[in-house]
């Protein structure tokens, strides 16, 4: 049996800067890719002949569903060049579509592109820092998008909900930390409660860590990250409704049984 000879320190410390460069190369091609597209696809809506409509709402559903093949064009690019292993998913079946409230962890800066590949309709609670850049306002705004410190931010997100629209919302606010308790805002369950819709828990992993809080945007992982979506049948809101407590009580209770939920499975394995 031949085995494979071991290599000099020369020429691993040769093999990790070939695999360091690669890793650095590729994931900022990938956000050059990214960056340049959300750019784009709101301006491809006022070409001459590619369907251009006068009315707001058919401009932003349709820069949607350009975001959604921009992002799965990504997704691939991660998966052809080695940054990332095709991900698992679970209860696929579960993302039914329309009036849809999705409650998500959010380990990575990229957990956005699943959902939205996934869901190419759906509209987005946004963080407010976003809004404030002058780059990405613009597509958020042409996107229809719903910023997070909106004062209205409840209505605006049970007026798309009642258009029949899917909504992702990320409750904590900000990326997910495996092996801290999440700490869910009201918002999600405020929403649920205003639109009287049920809740669709997602829980995403990612091993190992890639994009994480605290962590380069450059930092190579050890390996290529794989991730692992599951999509939970609904937490069913009528009883919160028919408790007869006032709507504030509700969203309190609803809020600490997501919180609970998703915690339990994001880090049972996380």
């Amino acid at each position: 049996m031949i085995t494979p000879a071991r290599l000099s320190p020369t020429q691993a410390r040769t093999a990790r800067a070939a695999a360091r460069m690669k890793h650095l190369l590729g994931t900022l091609f990938g956000l050059l890719i990214f960056s340049a597209g959300a750019l784009l696809v709101p301006l491809l809506g006022y070409l001459p002949g590619l369907g251009r409509s006068d009315r707001q709402a058919s401009r932003q559903l349709a820069n949607r569903l350009r975001l959604a093949g921009l992002a799965k064009f990504l997704l691939a690019y991660f998966r052809i060049t080695g940054l990332m292993q095709a991900p698992s998913i679970q209860g696929l079946h579960r993302l039914r579509g329309g009036n849809q409230l999705i409650a998500a962890t959010h380990p990575t800066l990229v957990d956005g592109l699943f959902l939205i590949a996934l869901l190419p309709t759906a509209n987005c609670v946004t963080k407010s820092a976003l809004w404030r850049n002058p780059i990405t306002a613009a597509p958020l705004r042409a996107l229809g998008y719903i910023r997070n410190d909106s004062e209205d931010l409840v209505a605006q997100c049970a007026a798309s909900l009642e258009k029949g629209q899917p909504l992702i919302i990320f409750p904590e606010g900000t990326r997910s930390v495996p092996g801290q308790e999440l700490k869910l805002l009201r918002g999600c369950a405020h929403i649920a409660v205003s639109a009287g819709v049920d809740i669709t828990p997602v829980v995403i992993h990612c091993q190992p860590r890639v994009f994480g809080k605290g962590e380069g945007w450059l930092t190579m992982p050890p390996r290529s990250p794989e991730f692992r979506i599951d999509i939970f049948p609904d937490i069913v809101i009528a009883p919160y409704l028919t408790s007869g407590q006032p709507r504030s009580k509700v969203a309190r209770r609803l809020t600490r049984d997501i919180e609970e939920f998703l915690g339990r499975h994001y880090n049972s394995t996380a």
